[in-house]
């Protein structure tokens, strides 16, 4: 409510005269009519408490707020509460949107890494099988290949050994064996008692 309708409100339901609210306030007619009037933007605060005191009135009655306005501002502040809860609601279900999409995410990226992890493992357990494969093939080809130069190697060993100790023991008997067989008697010409000089004669005639 404006001050100027107040005080003359406050004027009209006590009857008082200008003069006599002057008096029980203590305050000039002037400033009191100026008041009244409305014609000062910005009155005292003391000098308007004082005349609306004196008229039976207060401040608070002054400045209170219309029941209609109250109303209004009790509806906009319920609004405001039920915004300001919906608006909780809305961040509260977009966090729970939020974290459930990153835990979605999460548990992706985590069967992804697992299954990579199961098929790396699973390629370097075969690598080493077919490794371990290629070098047990090795080792055996290795043995076997040793096996068989070995025998070989003993073979010709054994082979050489048996011509040597034939062919010792038929330059040294002459008469036997398998020089006697190949080469009998009447065919060779012993020239000395040892029988080697007959065996280069018999080799430089079959030469010449």
């Amino acid at each position: 409510m404006k001050v100027s309708a107040y005080i003359m409100q406050l004027k009209e339901a006590t009857g008082l005269s200008w003069n006599e609210i002057s008096d029980r306030c203590r305050v000039p007619v002037s400033t009191i009519r100026s008041y009244a009037s409305g014609s000062v933007a910005q009155p005292s605060h003391q000098a308007l408490h004082d005349i609306v005191t004196a008229l039976g009135g207060s401040l608070d009655d002054l400045y209170a707020t219309p029941a209609s306005v109250r109303s209004d501002l009790l509806k906009v502040r319920e609004i405001e509460a039920e915004a300001d809860e919906d608006l909780k609601i809305t961040i509260r279900t977009m966090r729970e949107i939020r974290e459930e999409m990153l835990q979605s995410v999460r548990d992706s990226y985590e069967r992804q890494i697992s299954k990579a992890e199961e098929a790396y493992t699973r390629e370097i357990a075969h690598l080493n099988d077919t490794h371990q494969r290629e070098i047990a093939a090795l080792s055996k080809s290795n043995r076997t290949l040793r096996t068989t130069v070995l025998v070989a190697v003993a073979a010709l060993l054994v082979t050489l050994l048996v011509v040597i100790g034939i062919l010792s023991y038929d330059i040294t008997h002459l008469d036997k064996g398998w020089v006697q067989a190949a080469f009998p008697v009447g065919s060779i010409r012993y020239s000395d008692p040892s029988g080697f000089c007959g065996i280069i004669d018999w080799f430089k005639g079959v030469v010449c």
